[in-house]
């Protein structure tokens, strides 16, 4: 999560920036700081059982059951560890498709469409 505390650091700072210009947007983007700040801290705070920490992170239920305490059956989902490259999903690969419009741009490849027209 430390993607989304690094965009609410980001939000915060437009919102200062913002606040100096006196535009109205700097309540925007402190709102939605605040909002995306108290729904990550409730994720981070759920609890999930063993069978749902399993599915979540990929350690066995056996692993993950030497990280709860005395007499809990369910774990925080901050505090569960991640095992490498576990739930990351790889976009698919496009047959015959070109790796870069960019690249293809810059080459001087153009790309017709054919477009239907509606009559």
């Amino acid at each position: 999560m430390d993607f989304v505390a690094s965009f609410i650091g980001e939000l915060r700072q437009r919102a200062e920036d913002r606040q100096s210009e006196g535009s109205p947007a700097a309540a925007v983007y402190a709102r939605v700081a605040d909002e995306l700040e108290t729904r990550m801290r409730a994720w981070e705070l759920e609890e999930v059982t063993l069978r749902e920490a399993h599915a979540i992170t990929g350690f066995s239920e056996s692993q993950l059951r030497r990280l709860l305490a005395d007499g809990k059956t369910t774990l925080r989902r901050g505090d569960l560890p991640r095992k490498p490259g576990h739930g990351v999903r790889r976009a698919p690969r496009l047959t015959g498709a070109s790796p870069s419009l960019a690249e293809d741009i810059l080459t001087g490849q153009t790309h017709t469409r054919t477009r239907r027209r509606h009559t």
